[in-house]
This record gives structure tokens, sequence and C-alpha cells, in this order.
């Protein structure tokens, strides 16, 4: 590799870096500003413009082993097959363009995001912005909540739960003393409790416990996360009236009174609608069904049949690649992977892959950067195969 190659793939790796920050740290503080002090910044749009050139990157500049060709194919070949669907569609929007654009957007993100992270001074510079991040957010989230009396309506809770989660796991991904690990994490799990982000808390605290697994493999882990728990509901319980108020509580009621969560009620309707459609039309799938049945592109399917139902099954198979072959790759190379790197993958690509099966659809775009990583780990075993051969060479020469 050129100094000059060099220099251009380590400022594409910073740019991503700026891209996952903008559109997972500032978009959500900023979203709230939004509603809370009619300020806003459209940080994520522009972060999902500039992850365009990554993308270009990729493809033209990036050389590319037989396994790294088949992926790159199987990606283009994705958005094509995904956009020929929408565009036969007469539910279809120009939204729903971007929502397909974003799929190789965050693979690429995904690729140059973990090349910043693969350099230790790296991880050690931006370890500050993540650490003091659910601080800010928590005045943000809370102000909101006095501003609107505790109701999230009109706001995309979904969008800021999800930077909460991805900011957060890579804080506790790189946070090796155990109880800065639990300050860190009460912080967050404090943000996605107030955001009424039922599986975003269900999946990150799983997620959490899984790295305290793989750090620490001690048993004791298990009564500190019962205890951190119970002081956490504890805490808010005394500061927020809507804990109190069971029927007005969406997590006590998914935990003890599923009989009348409308959410979980309207989403078990959903899904069985859903899967009507699928077994109406196996093979190409029915894009925008939920419009035309309730009038509202938000009703479809909220897990991973929503891919089978809008786009068929060709793409629900190839979804399920996409989601669980990074999984695979990352522990059939956990030898080539930093031990501290590696904790933080596997416990993002388990989080994603959980996400997407029970609680995510077709919309869930990050889902991406799983096999942009794994794309990024087999350039790098090429990149270092091809230098050792070439040093054995000019050895023998």
């Amino acid at each position: 590799m050129t100094k000059h190659t060099a220099s251009f793939t380590d400022a594409s790796a910073n740019l991503a870096l700026y891209i996952f920050m903008g559109l997972f740290l500032l978009d959500p503080i900023l979203l709230l500003a939004r509603f809370t002090y009619d300020v806003y910044f459209p940080i994520g749009f522009i972060s999902s413009i500039l992850s365009l050139i990554l993308v270009f990157r990729i493809i033209f500049f990036v050389k590319k082993n037989i396994f790294q060709k088949r992926i790159t194919v199987l990606l283009i070949f994705y958005f094509i097959y995904v956009s020929i669907i929408i565009a036969l569609s007469d539910q279809s929007t120009y939204d729903d363009f971007l929502i397909v654009i974003n799929y190789l957007l965050y693979s690429s993100i995904g690729f140059y995001f973990l090349k910043y992270l693969d350099n230790k001074r790296n991880i050690n510079s931006i370890k500050y912005y993540i650490f003091i991040y659910p601080i800010i957010f928590s005045v943000f989230i809370s102000t909101f909540n006095i501003k609107y009396l505790f109701s999230l309506e009109g706001l995309n809770y979904l969008r800021l739960a999800d930077g909460v989660c991805m900011v957060g796991l890579l804080a506790l991904g790189f946070t090796k003393k155990i109880k800065i690990f639990i300050i860190i994490l009460f912080f967050y799990l404090v943000n996605l409790y107030l955001l009424k982000a039922r599986s975003a808390i269900v999946f990150f605290y799983f997620a959490s416990m899984f790295i305290l697994f793989l750090r620490y493999k001690k048993i004791k882990i298990i009564p500190l996360f019962i205890v951190l728990v119970i002081g956490t509901y504890l805490f808010l319980a005394t500061q927020l009236s809507s804990i109190i108020d069971i029927n007005d509580n969406r997590i006590i009621r998914l935990l003890f009174f599923t009989e009348v969560d409308s959410s979980l009620l309207a989403r078990i309707k959903l899904l069985e609608n859903g899967i009507e459609v699928i077994k109406n039309n196996i093979i190409f799938g029915e894009y925008g069904w939920q419009t035309k049945l309730f009038g509202g592109r938000g009703f479809y399917i909220h897990n991973i049949l929503s891919f089978w139902a809008q786009f068929g099954i060709i793409i629900f198979l190839l979804t399920l690649f996409i989601v669980f072959y990074p999984i695979f790759y990352l522990v059939k190379n956990k030898h080539q992977v930093k031990k501290e790197l590696y904790e933080y993958l596997i416990v993002l690509f388990l989080f994603l892959a959980l996400n997407s099966i029970f609680s995510k659809a077709y919309t869930y775009q990050v889902i991406f950067m799983p096999i942009g990583m794994v794309l990024y780990l087999s350039n790098k075993q090429s990149n270092s195969l091809r230098s050792n051969i070439k040093n054995k060479t000019y050895k023998l020469n």
C-alpha cells in the first residue's frame, strides 16, 4: 500500500467515525432539541449523504479477494432486486428508495468504521464523547418529558433508542473497569427507559450481560445485574409519575399486563395479517401491503418476516445470511481479531441480530453494518497474507 493510498484510507476511516457519530450520537440529541427548543440541524441527512463517498471508495478502490467480490456482488444484487420490487409497487414512494439506498450506505459505514476502531489510539480518542453522551442525552430527554408531560407523541423514539443503543454498546464494549461499566450502563438504561423503548431495553440489557460474561466469566455478575435493575427502577419510580400509573407505562404493561397492552396486541394483529400476505405472495411478496390494508406505511410486521412480506422469499433468505453470517465469520476468525475488538463486535452483531429477528422491520437499515465489518476483516486478512508472501519472496531473492 502506497503512502498516498494509506492516507486516503485513513481519511475514509475518519469520515466513517464522523458519520457514525452524526447518525447515532448527534442526530438523536438534535432531534430532541428540535422538539424541546425548536432548534434543529439535519446532521443525520448530511451523514447519509457523506456515506456515499464510502460506498464509491469500497466499490472502485478496495482490492478484493474472491470472497469479498462475492459479498459485494450479493449486496449490489440485493439493492437492485429490492429496488425493482419497490418500483413495480403502486404503493411505493421516493422515501422507500432511500431505505434501500441506506442498505448499501450502512454496509460501507461498517467497513470503514471498523477500520477506525482497529487502531487503539482512535478508541482512546473517542472514549470521552461516548462516556459523556448519556448524561447529555438524559438532560435533553428529561427536559422533553417535563415539557410534554411524559408523552412521546410526534417523536420517533425508536430512532432515538437506536442511537442510544449503538453508542452505548460502543462505550461498554471498550470499558474495562467494571465500576465504570456499571455507571455507564446505568445511564444508558435510564435513557432507554425514559424513551419507553421496550425491546431496546431488553436486547441492550442482554448485550451488556454478555459483554460481562465474555470479559469476566464469573457467576457473581448475575446478582450484580439484578441489584442494578431494581435500583434503576426504584430511582425512576421516585422521579417519574408515569411509572406509578401502570396503565400509562409501556414497560410495566408488557411485563405484567400483556392482555391490555395495545402496542403488543397491535403487533400480533400485524403479524397475523403479514403471514397471510406471505402465504399469498411467497415468491415476490407484496410491497406496501400495509398501506393498502391499513392506510399507513408504518403498519408492517415488526420482525424479520417483514422482509419476506415486502420483498419475497429470495430477499428474506439473503437477509438471513446478511444477519447471521457475520456472527459465524467472527467466531470462526476469532484468533485474528484483537480481544477487546472481538468482544465489542460479537455483542454488536448479536444485538442487531436479535433486534432484526424479534422487533425490527425492513426499515432497520443498520443491520447491514456487520456485513461491511466482515468485508473489512476479510480485506485486512488478505492484505496481511499478500504482505507476508511479498516479504518471503523478497527474502528468497
